[in-house]
């Protein structure tokens, strides 16, 4: 007897559009039609160039994310405006808008969403501010969706 595969649980830190699959031969991140050297449809493919793997990649994975957010600010907190020199030094890629209020929203997976800070004190004292003002909206959310309205 084949076993049965778990479904995986939501979780709202992973890319939504990770689990969403175009048809074969769309791209999946622009949705044009990949055609093959003879013009046809190619279905072999998911993507119609590097460009729109890059795009995808920069919201699915969050290591390329770091790392193009730590090239982008330079390595500088943009709290204290400490600069960081490594990729390996304690600095944290931060969420301006936390992922746990995304419900879906694929905006909130956007590079600009995202900055670099320090890992102490300045994204702890960012969570903590996040936690006493998100933590309301969330759960009323969820009571709302519970209720039906």
């Amino acid at each position: 007897m084949p076993r049965r595969q778990k479904q995986k649980a939501f979780n709202y830190r992973e890319y939504p559009a990770k689990h969403y699959m175009s048809a074969p031969g769309i791209c999946r991140w622009c949705n044009k039609e990949i055609l093959d050297h003879l013009g046809e449809l190619n279905k072999k493919k998911n993507w119609c160039n590097k460009a729109c793997v890059t795009q995808y990649l920069l919201r699915a994975d969050p290591k390329m994310m770091r790392q193009h957010v730590f090239f982008r600010d330079k390595g500088q907190c943009e709290d204290c405006g400490h600069v960081w020199r490594y990729m390996s030094d304690p600095w944290e890629a931060d969420h301006r808008l936390p992922l746990v209020m995304a419900f879906g929203d694929l905006s909130y997976w956007e590079p600009d969403n995202v900055r670099i800070l320090c890992k102490d004190p300045c994204h702890k004292v960012k969570t903590k501010e996040d936690n006493a003002l998100f933590k309301v909206a969330a759960k009323r959310y969820r009571c709302e969706e519970a209720d039906g309205g």
